[in-house]
């Protein structure tokens, strides 16, 4: 067997394997054989038609069975033996097949980037620092008294966070359009259920007015839909505003509370805020990290992977897309969208890897079970989903790697000059 690499543009590689054609020939006499036995031919009892007759009748089976069979055993040895290591799936580009003649094909395939050193001087990290307050907890009960609360009549102009009920109706260059339509609509203003300025356009209105408001559909939009401007008459039938509801033994209970304990419910509220708090600000610092990393070293990536990278986040986005709206399909999503998310992600993986060998950097088993304990503490149940994650091949896996992208987080962040910075829960959290 012979092979011959060629390098092409950026990591792409073709390979061409040359097979003898006594191996060739050799291949084709077995496949033959094994359908002669198999073989059924009218006039013929199965497995005793003639050779000839069965390579005619079955000449287009033969000939795929005998290229994948060629195939299959011949190109992981022709890797290794010129060293490369695709980490795309290998496009079979051209097959010569010649009786007589020796068997030639050609795979296209990406190889992964070589990385002699991944640098991180001279980088400077904010960590930030935030502590959980009264105020913070107060905020959260607020909010759960909102939550249960009632809406009630109010006689002046809607305001952000007013119910209004209402009649719309909308149209595209004068022409109503299915699902533009609706009579007494429930909508809380400043939710964001509607598209951008369709709410914005209510607000101030009072019960009995009617408008005109313009609007443009996003980009991102039904494929019918996207980007297009349309009109929405509006006509206001009730504004209601929101009275809280009373924070008392029996709210509590309904919060989950079995004593009906404000103390206790606030002690639980802490909990779950320093739950979410240790994961922004492990997102934020890894993100801050990452950024830097990705800035300070500029790698080619495998088109194929990005490529691949933009599918896996294509699908993230439907299926966010259908849990949001409830709906069971999803738009489809332009590529460009998510080009430059998948590039990043790809790049930084290889980096990552780099700093994972090169550091010999493992993954702590104490660090994977406090991981598994963190994500299973909000559940009913903690000891047992604990060990669901400890116990799955494919879960513990997952905490395996996160492990390890900490491990590198550290490690950089030991060269670099970190900066404590202090914000409050509310500026961190955007609430």
């Amino acid at each position: 067997m012979q092979t011959q690499l060629e390098v092409k543009e950026g990591l792409r590689r073709h390979l061409t394997v040359t097979v003898p054609a006594e191996t060739f020939k050799n291949k084709r006499e077995e496949v033959l054989k094994k359908f002669s036995k198999k073989a059924k031919i009218q006039g013929f009892r199965p497995g005793n038609a003639p050779k000839d007759i069965v390579a005619k009748n079955y000449a287009s089976e033969i000939s795929g069975q005998v290229m994948d069979d060629l195939l299959s055993s011949t190109l992981p040895e022709a890797f290794q033996k010129e060293g490369v290591f695709p980490v795309s799936r290998p496009n079979v580009e051209s097959i010569k097949a010649d009786e007589g003649k020796d068997f030639e094909y050609m795979v296209s395939f990406d190889v992964a980037p070589t990385i002699e050193d991944v640098k991180f001087d001279n980088v400077s990290i904010d960590k930030i620092i935030v502590e959980i307050k009264p105020d913070d907890i107060d905020r959260v009960l607020e909010g759960m008294t909102k939550q249960f609360g009632t809406y009630v009549a109010k006689d002046g102009p809607a305001a952000n966070g007013d119910q209004v009920i209402i009649d719309f109706e909308g149209s595209v260059d004068g022409e109503k359009f299915e699902g533009g339509t609706a009579t007494n609509y429930p909508m809380t203003l400043g939710a964001g259920q509607m598209i951008p300025g369709f709410e914005e356009g209510i607000l101030g209105m009072k019960a009995g007015d009617e408008k005109v408001i313009d609007v443009t559909f996003p980009e991102q939009y039904h494929a019918d839909l996207a980007g297009k401007k349309a009109q929405f008459k509006i006509k206001v039938n009730e504004v209601k505003a929101l009275q809280a509801a009373e924070m008392n033994a029996e709210l509590v209970k309904k919060l989950g509370v079995a004593s009906g304990d404000l103390a206790q419910l606030k002690e639980e509220i802490n909990k779950a805020l320093t739950r979410e708090l240790k994961r922004k600000l492990q997102q934020d610092l890894h993100k801050d990290v990452f950024d830097k990393l990705l800035a300070l070293n500029s790698i080619e990536v495998p088109e194929s992977v990005v490529h691949d990278e933009i599918h896996a986040l294509m699908d993230e986005a439907k299926e966010r897309y259908k849990r949001m709206t409830g709906q069971k399909t999803a738009p489809d999503f332009s590529h460009d969208m998510f080009k430059d998310q998948a590039k990043r992600r790809v790049t930084n993986s290889y980096l990552i890897m780099k700093l994972i060998e090169q550091n010999q950097l493992k993954a702590d088993p104490i660090k994977i079970r406090e991981m598994a304990e963190e994500m299973a503490a909000s559940y009913e149940n903690p000891e047992q989903v604990r060990d669901y994650y400890l116990n799955n091949k494919e879960q513990y896996k997952n905490l395996e790697n996160l492990a390890l992208e900490d491990a590198v987080v550290e490690l950089l962040l030991s060269k670099a000059k970190v900066n404590n910075v202090e914000k409050s829960y509310k500026d961190l959290m955007g609430k």
